[in-house]
């Protein structure tokens, strides 16, 4: 489990599929609730 207080980044490990998610909205300008009306969930 990685060490809460450090404070590097190891672009290695692997992201989690919300990570994975948000990262994709974020470089595409998407808000929670537009993807999530896209997807029929809530954006909550």
């Amino acid at each position: 489990m990685p060490d809460p207080n450090d404070n590097t980044t190891d672009h290695t490990l692997p992201l989690t599929f919300g990570k994975r998610v948000k990262r994709a909205r974020e470089r595409r300008g998407k808000t929670r609730a537009l993807v999530g009306d896209f997807v029929g969930r809530s954006a909550k």
